[in-house]
C-alpha cells in the first residue's frame, strides 16, 4: 500500500523538565484620585462625639467616623477661585497603594458628608457644632475608589466652609489625612514623573476645575 501523503506531528507530553513561560506583569493599580497642583485641602478637622457631647476634642491630622464620631473639615478658598467650580471628593486608595498614610476601614462602609450652617473651631464639640444646613451625598466606599460627593460654582472664594463626614450604621473609618504629592519627594525629574508616580490622596480634598 503506498503511504498517505499526509503527515502529522505529534508533540510529547511536558515533563517535569519543562519550563513553563512566566505569567505577564500584573497591570499596575491606577490611583483613585491624583491631586493636581490646585487642589484644597482641609485646614482644620475637628471631631465631635455625641457620646461627649460637650467635650471640644481639638483638632487632629486624622479624620476619624464612627457611630458616635463625626470628623468636621473647614476649607479656606481663596478669592481667586471666584470664577472656577469646585469638585468636593472624597478619596480611598487601597492600603498596598499608601507609602506615608494608612487607615482602619469596618462596617457596611456606608457614609455621608453635609454642608454646615456655620465654621467649626477647635472648641467645637457636639452639642454646639454648626447645624448641618444639606446633606451632599450618602455614599457607600470601597478601598481603590474616590467618590465624588458636589460640585459648586464659585467655589465660595473667600469663605471658610465646614463639611461633616457621619457614619451611617456600623460604619467605621480612621484614616490619616495625606495630601502630599510624590513628586515632592521624587528624585526624578519632573518631565519623567507620571500619575502612576503620585502619592494617592487619602480623605477629604477640592478640586476647582
Amino acid at each position: 500500500m503506498a503511504p498517505s501523503p499526509h503527515t502529522s506531528t505529534v508533540t510529547a507530553p511536558c515533563t517535569s523538565s519543562c519550563v513553563a513561560p512566566p505569567p505577564p506583569p500584573p497591570m499596575p493599580k491606577k490611583c483613585p484620585l491624583d491631586l493636581p497642583e490646585s487642589f484644597e485641602f482641609a485646614h482644620l478637622i475637628v471631631r465631635v462625639d455625641s457620646a461627649n457631647p460637650d467635650k471640644a476634642l481639638g483638632n487632629y491630622l486624622n479624620g476619624t467616623v464612627s457611630p458616635s464620631v463625626s470628623s468636621i473639615f473647614n476649607f479656606d478658598f481663596p478669592e481667586n477661585l471666584a470664577d472656577k467650580t469646585c469638585h468636593l471628593y472624597f478619596s480611598l486608595p487601597e492600603h498596598d497603594q499608601l507609602e506615608t498614610s494608612a487607615y482602619e476601614f469596618g462596617g457596611e462602609g456606608k457614609f455621608k458628608v453635609s454642608y454646615l450652617s456655620g465654621v467649626a473651631s477647635k472648641e467645637t464639640a457636639y452639642n454646639n457644632a454648626p447645624k448641618v444646613d444639606d446633606v451632599l451625598k450618602e455614599f457607600t466606599l470601597t478601598p481603590g475608589t474616590a467618590v465624588a460627593i458636589s460640585e459648586r460654582e464659585g467655589c465660595a472664594a473667600g469663605q471658610t466652609v465646614s463639611f461633616e463626614m457621619s457614619a451611617v450604621g456600623d460604619s467605621y473609618l480612621n484614616y490619616f489625612q495625606d495630601f502630599n504629592p510624590y513628586r515632592e519627594f521624587s528624585p526624578l525629574p519632573p518631565d519623567l514623573i507620571t500619575a502612576d508616580l503620585l502619592f494617592p490622596a487619602i480623605g477629604l480634598y477640592v478640586i476647582p476645575s
